[in-house]
């Protein structure tokens, strides 16, 4: 079924007659196929549909989590079979195993050697879209709720917008007891000038158009680490890109509040006060709308640091 469906991804119609259901796959010149034993026969139709018109590209990178792959891209099944869809996976490492599933469930696959650089893997993928819509998300990451974002686009509701989001729950600990929820901006109407930005916490632009707030869920793992030392590999990681891209646009405050955030998630409460500090001399006299808000982050940050060591009389 799955590989039929990706020959006939375009074009995957499933229907539903009382109680029997059956799969139809429709041909580029508006026949249908059918299987039959290992053959495909033709079956003429009356009612041709626009059968190569892909609505939505949704596309992956994808790194060597196994444990996690098989359900994100089994989460998508009910949103390719109910919009004209395209997968599109970045191979950014996978051992042969992995890239065997990637092969059986995308449209497309390639491979990207990784550079350290987000939007430039994302830019990959983005090459390879043809649909009016692009959304990405994550290999550890998985729909629990698709049905807002299904009846979106089914509806033709999303001809209105030029932007939407979905919530992503991040959980705190692997039993999924605690957990934060956030809305992302992961879809957007696609233009020839759309591309991606940062090294980092990379994002869509140019964004046109209102933005549509959808109620379906992503399950996000991804700030679980099971040892302490992944944990501080991955802090690691993000510094560094962070400084970089600090360093590139110095008078970019949204990276200044992501290096806060990755000082609070490894309690450098040190070092979160004095940076927040830092942000605090460095911003002051701006009045924009953007830098309120992130000022507003880095007197936070400094309260958190006070708060965590105990200097209530500061706070």
């Amino acid at each position: 079924l799955r590989s039929l469906r990706k020959k006939y991804r375009h074009t995957f119609h499933k229907y539903k007659f009382s109680h029997v259901h059956f799969c139809e796959y429709m041909g580029a010149d508006g026949t249908i196929l059918k299987r039959e034993g290992k053959t495909m026969t033709q079956i003429t139709t009356s009612n041709p549909t626009e059968n190569n018109h892909i609505i939505l590209s949704i596309a992956l990178l994808v790194s060597n989590r196994k444990d996690t792959i098989q359900k994100c891209l089994d989460s998508l099944t009910p949103i390719r079979e109910a919009i004209p869809s395209e997968l599109i996976l970045v191979d950014t490492g996978c051992d042969e195993d992995l890239r065997r599933l990637l092969e059986e469930y995308g449209d497309i696959v390639t491979d990207f050697t990784w550079c350290n650089d987000f939007s430039k893997a994302r830019n990959e993928s983005l090459r390879h879209a043809h649909g009016e819509w692009f959304m990405y998300l994550d290999d550890d990451e998985w729909f629990v709720n698709s049905r807002e974002l299904i009846e979106f686009f089914v509806s033709g509701e999303y001809k209105k917008y030029g932007q939407a989001s979905y919530i992503q729950r991040n959980f705190l600990d692997m039993e999924a007891t605690q957990y934060t929820d956030s809305w992302v901006s992961r879809m957007i109407r696609l233009c020839p000038e759309t591309h991606f930005e940062s090294k980092i916490h990379e994002y869509m632009v140019p964004t046109t158009g209102d933005a549509k707030g959808l109620r379906s869920i992503v399950h996000h793992f991804g700030y679980v680490y099971e040892t302490e030392e992944a944990l501080w590999k991955h802090y690691e990681r993000n510094v560094v890109l962070l400084k970089e891209m600090i360093e590139e646009e110095p008078d970019n405050l949204r990276w200044r509040i992501q290096l806060l955030q990755e000082y609070r998630s490894v309690k450098e409460s040190r070092k979160l006060y004095e940076y927040g500090e830092e942000c605090l001399q460095l911003t002051k006299g701006r009045d924009e709308r953007y830098d309120n808000v992130a000022i507003g982050g880095f007197y936070g940050a400094k309260i958190l640091a006070l708060k965590e060591e105990k200097r209530y009389e500061e706070m």
